[in-house]
């Protein structure tokens, strides 16, 4: 008899931040992958190479110590943001998003931009929804081009003066993710991979710390990511019930790049795609106290690189690399959510 193979389509991963590292929690993330989850439980090996009178190279092989490694990708869906930017170590300074509303907007159909004279539009407002008359459903400002006007992500279907403006939205909140200061440690996270072999139990990796992180922007694809992470040996427990997300996910032809202060600036229309590297050094400590597993895992120097590929229609870009201006570089995603930079 034969016996139905298994699909890695049949399979999922979870994510549960632990209180005490180490210890397994109940995952309460279902990221959806975009290629099979790849756990590996990695024991080292000692080899006994003794010489004892034959010509064994190696009379015995025992083992050491275990720790474990689990990587994926998938898209950058909006609810998988949170858990993977604090994963990474990065704190989140979450803010209410204030309403407020103005009475002289102008508008001008078929294009992005709005005027107020009296808005006194600022940094904070980008990323802001912005509803009016003649502004399409689940608008929200982009750029700040000045203190009387501002860039939306959709065009204005009717032109109108003395537009009534509300700008924000009340329940709505700001998440900047800011890198944590001091000796702090990013928190532990257990991973959960349910490989359908057993459809009761999955395997658990606890005590992981997020090694790397990789956005990856293409204007010919979806924004998407990968992510590595470094724990203890693995467990077994009950398969959790799976609720995956539901928000469409980021693609990358609606991306907006700046060269500019807090995206003061027009948005560059040059950008072909680009990834984004996220790096904790993170390494699994291993002790004499008569455990295989980690003493801890920990990160180490926190690194960011990035690369850009753009058409050179110009040298305005280029020469920031030359005159070493060091300008801010903001890259603003469109999320069912709203903007995410």
């Amino acid at each position: 008899e034969l016996t139905m193979p298994f699909l890695s389509r049949q399979t999922y991963m979870g994510l549960g931040k632990e209180v005490t590292q180490g210890t397994a929690v109940t995952a309460t993330l279902f990221p959806p992958v975009a290629t099979s989850v790849k756990p590996a439980d990695t024991p080292t090996y000692v080899d006994d190479d003794s010489i004892v009178a034959n010509r064994s190279k190696i009379r015995e092989s025992y083992q050491g110590p275990i720790d474990s490694d689990v990587s994926y990708d998938g898209f950058w869906f909006p609810e998988v943001i949170g858990f993977h930017t604090i994963a990474m170590g990065l704190l989140d300074a979450a803010t209410p998003v204030t309403t407020r509303t103005v009475a002289d907007g102008v508008t001008t159909i078929t294009t992005n931009t709005v005027t107020s004279a009296t808005a006194a539009f600022t940094t904070a407002d980008r990323g802001s929804p912005i509803t009016a008359t003649g502004i399409p459903a689940l608008t929200f400002i982009t750029a700040i081009n000045s203190a009387t006007s501002v860039q939306i992500s959709a065009n204005a279907t009717a032109t109108g003066a003395a537009v009534s403006l509300v700008i924000g939205t009340t329940g709505v909140y700001r998440h900047p993710f800011r890198l944590a200061t001091g000796a702090q440690q990013p928190a532990s996270f257990t991973v959960v991979d349910f490989d359908a072999v057993d459809s009761t139990s999955a395997r658990n990796y606890p005590g992981s710390v997020m090694d790397s992180l990789d956005l990856t922007i293409d204007a010919k694809g979806a924004v998407k990511y990968a992510a590595k992470w470094k724990g203890w040996p693995s467990t077994i427990s009950a398969a959790p019930t799976a609720v995956f997300p539901t928000s469409a996910g980021a693609m990358g032809w609606q991306a907006q790049c700046y060269f500019a202060p807090l995206g003061l600036a027009t948005a560059i229309p040059r950008l072909i795609s680009g990834t984004i590297g996220l790096k904790n050094g993170t390494e699994a400590i291993h002790t004499a106290n008569g455990l295989q597993s980690p003493y801890n895992v920990w990160a180490g120097d926190f690194e960011v690189s990035i690369k850009l590929k753009m058409l050179l229609e110009n040298t305005a870009d280029w020469r920031h690399f030359i005159v070493n201006d060091q300008p801010p570089l903001i890259i603003n995603l469109t999320l069912a959510s709203g903007i995410s930079s």
